[in-house]
């Protein structure tokens, strides 16, 4: 996962996911003692912050949903049923359990 999108400190995630995607081709290749190990990958799918926000709707790419301090974890987060509509029910990173639900 990487950091949500900010507007004062714009990044290049071409050149991130690049240089995130080499180191991590190198590491498997040393681990596994495969030095073609890069052109045995039939297919790959890369998410960043921008794919984060547009595929799944999450504010500013964030995968950890509307905040990630002790106010927004574990049973703080907004409840999962609306207070007023019985059967309407919310799902996503920003509600209970949290963040583990965009990755799942």
């Amino acid at each position: 996962p990487c950091g949500h999108i900010d507007a004062s400190n714009p990044q290049d995630y071409n050149k991130l996911v690049a240089r995130a995607r080499k180191f991590v081709i190198h590491t498997l290749s040393a681990k596994l003692g495969l030095p073609d190990f890069e052109k045995m990958i039939v297919a790959e799918k890369v998410h960043d912050a921008p794919s984060w926000e547009k595929e799944f709707n999450l504010k500013d790419g964030s995968i950890l949903g509307l905040a990630h301090n002790f106010m927004q974890v574990l049973g703080f987060r907004p409840s999962t049923r609306h207070p007023k509509y019985d059967k309407l029910f919310f799902v996503g990173a920003s509600t209970h359990p949290g963040t583990g639900v965009p990755i799942v």
